[in-house]
This record gives structure tokens, sequence and C-alpha cells, in this order.
């Protein structure tokens, strides 16, 4: 739609997102920073994307890629050189999905339900999680 405005909901000094998920109504938004490479957040907003929160128990990494099952509950996070990471309480926690292996990650998707997971990685690599 050409009459479409677009609205700067979060701007943060040095932030490089590079990847972001939106739950199916828009109220849940999950943003991947990567720290340019040194390390950064996940952020989660759960109010339309006016305010956030930082992920701090996902740890500061290289985040590569972010996907959202459609009511927001379910997410899950690629780490560039790293591990997947799943949530499934909307981001408050998190789990280290080690069974893929640290890989260069580059994508990830999930399914409507959370129960599927796909990875694509730097070399090649699909990986899916049933």
């Amino acid at each position: 739609d050409g009459g479409s405005t677009w609205k700067e909901q979060y701007s943060a000094d040095y932030r490089k997102w590079t990847s972001i998920a939106i739950s199916y109504d828009g109220s849940k938004i999950a943003a991947a920073d990567n720290g340019n490479g040194s390390g950064g957040y996940i952020y989660i907003s759960t109010n339309w994307g006016t305010s956030w929160t930082q992920q701090t128990s996902a740890g500061a990494r290289n985040w590569q890629s972010i996907a959202m099952s459609p009511d927001g509950s379910k997410i899950a996070a690629a780490v560039y050189d790293g591990y997947i990471y799943t949530s499934n309480d909307g981001g408050s926690t998190w789990t280290e999905e080690t069974s893929a292996g640290s890989r260069p990650w580059l994508s990830i998707a999930i399914s409507s339900d959370g129960s599927k997971i796909v990875a694509g990685g730097k070399f090649r690599n699909i990986f899916i999680k049933q």
C-alpha cells in the first residue's frame, strides 16, 4: 500500500538487528541483535513494539536468525558459530539445543505449533527438529 507509513518503534545505539519475527496479530515481536559480531541480545516486545525487554537469560551471542510461532509463545533463534536456542514461554527462558551442533547458522523457521524447527547453515546444512 503506497499510502502506508512507517513508524520507528525502537532505536538503540550500536545494535545490528539481524532478524525480526512477529506474532500473527502483531502484538508480540522478537528481534535478534548480533552485537556487531561481538555478542548481542534478543529483545522481546509484547505490546506492539511500544516497549522492549532485553532477554539476558539467552545470553550475549552472535544472534543470526529468529522465528516465532503465530501466537508468539514459541521462539527459536540461531547463533552464527553457535547453537540453536528455543523458548516455550514467549522468550522468558531459553534452552540451548545442542543436538544439531554448533554451526554457522544463517536462518531458522518454526512451525505454527512450535513442534518443528528447521535451520540452515553456511555450508549447505539443513537440520529439522521433529
